[in-house]
């Protein structure tokens, strides 16, 4: 199985699935608590390898991006297998809602292969990317 946390983080992520009254509550707790989290139709595209960036509107982080192969989702869509799907990014959009944030990444998402590509285009739209995770070998 996939994992990308340490002991650490499996406390704090058993402690949230104890204190959750639903699945909607548990993904809430754990982006309060600066947790990132990726929607996978294809789980086995994951990857500890490559780059993860805060995607930050006004010092308001609105979602995250991964550089690997996956979809855009958000936490009211989560799209099927292949659809919304792209070779080389993954994308998660915080809130349930399309909103206005869902909508500008949406419409960069649909046009860029490179993640370079991607990010400088959302960054003309006036996001920052934080990078969270850096390239490990």
């Amino acid at each position: 199985s996939f994992v990308q946390h340490d002991l650490l983080n499996s406390l704090a992520l058993q402690n949230h699935v104890n204190s959750c009254e639903s699945f909607e509550h548990f993904i809430t707790r754990l982006l309060e608590d600066c947790f990132l989290v990726a929607a996978a139709a294809d789980p086995k595209t994951r990857q500890l390898v490559h780059r993860c960036w805060s995607l930050v509107w006004k010092a308001e982080p609105v979602g995250a991006v991964w550089e690997y192969p996956g979809q855009l989702a958000n936490r009211q869509w989560q799209p099927v297998k292949g659809e919304a799907a792209n070779d080389r990014l993954t994308v998660m959009m915080w809130e349930r809602e399309m909103d206005v944030h869902f909508y500008n990444v949406w419409s960069v998402y649909r046009k860029c292969d490179e993640i370079t590509d991607f990010r400088d285009k959302l960054e003309a739209l006036g996001y920052d990317l934080h990078l969270i995770i850096p390239a490990t070998v």
